[in-house]
């Protein structure tokens, strides 16, 4: 909402449709500026695409691991920063 500080920015690493690779890094620094703490939802992402959190600096990332890292369902991880 206009005039309203922006807490927390949550995006998709990869979107499932048309798979397309968001600019994490990029997306974490423009949130950053903002004041706003950034969630990354990586359920696309990990096994698929090279994940380097150092580098792209979430605060929080969140996966599940059964999608391409074939582990049973119900596996997922957490990160924060």
């Amino acid at each position: 909402a206009a005039g309203k500080k922006v807490r927390l920015c949550v995006f998709s690493h990869v979107a499932s449709v048309p798979a397309f690779i968001e600019p994490v890094a990029e997306l974490t620094k423009v949130s950053r500026e903002a004041g706003a703490l950034v969630l990354v939802d990586g359920a696309h992402a990990i096994g698929q695409v090279k994940v380097n959190l150092t580098e792209t600096g979430p605060d929080f990332y969140v996966s599940n691991l059964h999608k391409w890292m074939y582990a049973p369902k119900g596996t997922a991880f957490f990160y924060t920063r």
